[in-house]
């Protein structure tokens, strides 16, 4: 497909979805946001065929910023505990960046940091006072309707209890297995339940774990979870992380 093709392609599929819930986007290629020519107001995306040390699905909030003069832009928030993250830059000068969606109710606040330089995102206008005089840019997600594109969900984060899940209604067992449960499919058995999803609650110590679920004998990623890591095997294992 040409690359002016692709870019119009991109625009419609965003700009239809951009007030929509995020359980109705559709999915755009990740290659496709390298075409991006213009900035866009933050929008709903899921991008299939992510890059590698990605998952296969991702499913988040598009942000995007045009800067064809900067050299660095990162952007920071409360989805990355206000750890700088790079943002990514398109082949027209367009950086772009996708915040995970996270499964519950959220207002998700947010900071660019271009060349050093601390601003809020100009195309946003959800905006809330940071108390040093400038303001945060805001993504308010909406809920996602719980359906077959689910992963793992913090029930506490006081005391790091998760409930780990997966869509797999013709299966039979499935089981957990990760760093936390010195990876023994034996221990950590999922429920399934009348919608076809298995779940299991755990309380996870603080750190970052890799983990994979085993689906009737078959060692399986939470396919819906992008935080992903190899084992000292190469296996590609996804990852949940308590700071």
């Amino acid at each position: 497909m040409p690359k002016s093709l692709q870019w119009i392609v991109l625009v419609i599929s965003l700009c239809y979805f951009s007030n929509s819930d995020y359980s109705n986007t559709k999915s755009v290629p990740y290659y496709s946001l390298y075409t991006l020519s213009k900035a866009l107001p933050p929008s709903p995306v899921t991008v299939s065929h992510s890059k590698p040390g990605m998952s296969q699905i991702l499913k988040g909030t598009l942000i995007t910023y045009k800067n064809r003069s900067a050299h660095k832009v990162y952007i920071a928030g409360d989805f990355s505990f206000w750890k700088r993250q790079p943002m990514e830059r398109s082949n027209n000068g367009v950086w772009f960046y996708i915040i995970p969606f996270n499964d519950d109710e959220r207002i998700v606040r947010y900071k660019f940091l271009v060349d050093d330089v601390w601003i809020n995102d100009p195309l946003n206008q959800d905006i809330a006072d940071d108390d040093a005089g400038s303001y945060f840019s805001i993504v308010r997600q909406g809920k996602l309707s719980e359906g077959m594109q689910v992963s793992y969900k913090i029930l506490d984060e006081s005391i790091r209890l998760v409930e780990f899940r997966l869509y797999a209604p013709k299966a039979s067992i499935v089981a957990l297995a990760g760093d936390f449960n010195n990876w023994n499919p034996e221990i950590d058995l999922l429920q399934k339940d009348a919608n076809g999803i298995w779940r299991l609650r755990k309380r996870l110590p603080k750190g970052a774990f890799r983990y994979n679920f085993i689906v009737d004998g078959i060692w399986k990623l939470d396919l819906y979870n992008p935080h992903t890591a190899s084992n000292a095997a190469g296996m590609l294992c996804s990852v949940i992380q308590f700071p």
